[in-house]
């Protein structure tokens, strides 16, 4: 497992130095942070994880990185505003949220592929490099 944390830590940092960006602390803090949750966090939850180990690190700061993190194509957001939370876009995946609690699970790209090669034939739209969102009702709320 720290191997596989090791190995994402380090293609994203490629990734974005190939793109002429900067990998910084903050950057790689909140990397690792979404990578240790195996889901999906506010920038609250980001800032409260980091503040243990960067007490210097305000809330602005972690929005700004963020946003610096989806425009390099690093995270996602997932939400809608005031209830936006990140995700890791390093592996293809989609999403099934909860209309009640806005619980999040993530879908393997591999398991709807099918389904959407069937959607794209019939309909003409191609959804290559797009994620797909699932709204319904999570097992705690039935």
């Amino acid at each position: 497992m720290a191997d596989d944390r090791q190995q994402r830590v380090a293609a994203i940092r490629e990734r974005l130095r190939s793109d002429g960006r900067r990998w910084t602390v903050v950057k790689c803090a909140l990397v690792e942070a979404l990578i240790d949750s195996c889901g999906h966090l506010s920038a609250r939850e980001l800032h409260e994880r980091l503040a243990g180990r960067y007490p210097q690190t305000d809330h602005s700061t972690v929005y700004r990185t963020l946003h610096a993190l989806a425009d390099a194509g690093v995270v996602h957001t997932l939400g809608r505003p005031g209830r936006v939370r990140y995700g890791l876009a390093d592996r293809p995946h989609h999403h099934a949220i909860c209309a009640q609690c806005d619980a999040v699970a993530e879908i393997p790209a591999g398991e709807v592929h099918g389904l959407l090669d069937a959607t794209e034939t019939r309909t003409g739209f191609c959804f290559s490099g797009q994620s797909l969102t699932l709204a319904g009702r999570c097992a705690n709320c039935g």
